[in-house]
């Protein structure tokens, strides 16, 4: 056991110093890039989305009303 105060505040010091630059490391491979498969994904999505939205656009334009068949015959009759 180590009685000495210096020494022990030396080796407590070397042991953060060595949980930070764990922790950096940790931190600096969750900032990665993403890959291009991701990348190319992502943007297909963004843009199936976008045209999606351009034909919902233009579907509201128009006024649409649906009947059934029983509407139809019930008028009729």
């Amino acid at each position: 056991m180590i009685n000495d105060l210096p020494t022990l505040v030396r080796a407590r010091m070397q042991e953060i110093d060595r949980e930070i630059e764990i922790l950096q490391v940790q931190k600096s491979l969750r900032t990665t890039q993403p890959s291009w498969i991701t990348r190319v994904a992502a943007s297909g999505v963004s843009r199936l989305g976008s045209l999606l939205v351009k034909v919902g656009r233009r579907l509201e334009c128009y006024s649409f009303q649906f009947k059934s068949k029983s509407d139809g015959l019930q008028a009729a009759g």
